[in-house]
């Protein structure tokens, strides 16, 4: 059987644990909400720029596929013409 003294340092550990979680939770309640905004913005903002290199990139892979087109057919037509 815990002696006074053991059952008082318990209490007071209880009461220590009690209050401390109660300063968390109210913590957590107040930066929550500051959190998910942030968290969204900064998400929204992510998939913006990823949306936007990935159209950069479309448009690169465009723009090289038709140099490389324009390329071959001046090649053709060199050739062609050393042909003559």
């Amino acid at each position: 059987m815990p002696t006074e003294e053991e059952r008082r340092k318990a209490m007071v550990a209880r009461a220590t644990r009690k209050a401390l979680e109660g300063a968390r939770m109210a913590h957590d309640v107040k930066v929550r909400e500051p959190f998910k905004d942030y968290y969204r913005t900064e998400t929204e903002a992510l998939r913006r720029k990823e949306a936007e290199q990935r159209a950069a990139e479309i448009e690169r892979r465009k723009q090289e596929d038709e140099a490389a087109r324009l390329a071959k057919r001046r090649q053709r037509a060199a050739g062609i013409r050393a042909t003559r």
